[in-house]
């Protein structure tokens, strides 16, 4: 059962916060990891370090918003403090509790919203961690306890804060009374004193911990990029496979049975419906091995293994030439393009996808295609004269593919960069290097 924590004045609240909080004197470095943390470790683009006033909210860290500070009506930490249970909303959309707030109905369109109190050691809530993203999403136990985990590190960081407020008080304190000092004041200060030192001590403990967590989330995205890699590789080998198969035995069946139609057509055919149905079988086959060689060619175009990347990519552009309607160019000498099995299958995924793209989204007339290497580096360079990309597409999947997000897998797996540069009316330009030798 949730519990709330209220105070028995809501006047108490400036007091509490301003007992933790702290003068813009101090860096907010750490409440910025812990946000830029939070964010990235529950893959979310919003994450903020909130505390809640009677008539307002102020974010002590923001990663992802602009806005630092905000009337409390709004907020949906004003009910995350309620609890003492992480307060979470799936779908806000969905969620009576939230329907009607500015956040989710307005243009912000907030969807999906979790928060853990930030605790102070008298049970009071003084605010929130919490994260948030514009599209529904579910939140598991592990993400739960790495939020909660965040809530305590920040909590920490309020605490060592105002023990070093205190004993800086204390400091001054002791210079301005220093000859009406006593005993007992002296045991005082020097038990503070203390508490500060294992404040600090603490301190350093949490900036080992942030370290910590950074370099597990560097691993974790080192091993999927390995994975990825590994994924790619898997995948063009058995679309090579299947395309193999689909040539060497269907394509070698549909042939065979096509000579045999022809022979029944000119030895045992008398009457003309005998001859229409032949003809019509005949077409039929034709059609079907045509069918085959279009799914064998997308599957792994046979081009790439006998004659190499710049055939496969003239090939790919006739192709592309003549399905869509759209004059494509392609600038590149043989010799450049001579390359091994895995960079050639790359490139040739790379302008594949790039080609995909500019057919769903350009609305162009020219594709100009540029190959060429310079001192180990590799360039790529596909230029349309279309719509223009613009930012909220950039990383957006098309429907047949990855879209440009597939593109910088490929690019990374290579140690390449990419950028995509896009003029309203006047086209996309797409640039990729890759250090090929």
């Amino acid at each position: 059962m949730r519990h709330c924590v209220i105070p028995k004045n809501e006047s108490e609240r400036p007091n509490a916060l301003a007992r933790y909080d702290v003068s813009d004197s101090y860096p907010d470095a750490v409440f910025d990891r812990i946000t830029s943390l939070a964010a990235r470790l529950l893959n979310v683009p919003i994450a903020v370090v909130i505390l809640v006033g009677v008539d307002r909210i102020c974010f002590k860290s923001h990663y992802g918003l602009e806005d630092a500070e905000i009337e409390r009506e709004p907020g949906l930490c004003a009910s995350g403090i309620l609890f003492n249970t992480p307060w979470i909303v799936t779908d806000a959309r969905r969620d009576p509790r939230v329907l009607a707030n500015p956040l989710v109905a307005g243009k912000f369109g907030l969807r999906f919203y979790a928060a853990v109190p930030l605790t102070a050691s008298d049970g009071f809530h003084l605010g929130t961690v919490c994260v948030i993203d514009r599209q529904p999403r579910q939140i598991s136990e592990a993400e739960l306890a790495i939020l909660r985990e965040l809530a305590g590190l920040a909590m920490d960081e309020l605490a060592c804060r105002q023990a070093s407020r205190d004993a800086l008080f204390m400091q001054r304190q002791h210079r301005r009374h220093e000859r009406e000092k006593n005993r007992e004041e002296n045991r005082r200060l020097r038990a503070r004193i203390k508490e500060c030192l294992q404040a600090e001590k603490k301190s350093r403990e949490n900036e080992a911990r942030y370290h910590s967590l950074a370099d597990a989330l560097a691993c974790s995205h080192a091993e999927l990029r390995q994975l990825s890699s590994a994924l790619q590789a898997i995948r063009e080998e058995e679309r090579r496979r299947v395309a193999r198969e689909l040539h060497d035995d269907l394509g070698q069946l549909l042939a065979t049975l096509r000579m045999d139609v022809a022979l029944l057509w000119q030895q045992a055919i008398e009457t003309v419906p005998s001859l229409q149905l032949a003809k019509h079988m005949d077409q039929l086959i034709a059609t079907s091995i045509n069918s085959l060689r279009r799914i064998a060619t997308n599957l792994r175009p046979k081009a790439l293994d006998e004659g190499g990347l710049y055939f496969a990519l003239r090939s790919l552009l006739k192709d592309y030439s003549a399905r869509y309607a759209i004059d494509c160019q392609l600038k590149a000498q043989e010799p450049e393009l001579v390359l091994d099995d895995r960079g050639s299958t790359a490139i040739f995924r790379i302008v594949q996808e790039s080609l995909m793209n500019i057919a769903q989204h350009a609305q162009a007339s020219i594709v100009k295609v540029e190959l060429h290497r310079n001192n180990g580096i590799f360039f790529i360079n596909v230029h349309d004269n279309g719509c223009g990309i613009g930012k909220a597409d950039m990383h957006k999947a098309t429907s047949s593919g990855s879209g440009l997000v597939g593109m910088r897998e490929r690019v990374n797996d290579m140690e390449g960069t990419m950028a995509v540069a896009g003029i309203p009316g006047q086209g996309t330009t797409i640039r990729i290097e890759l250090p090929i030798a």
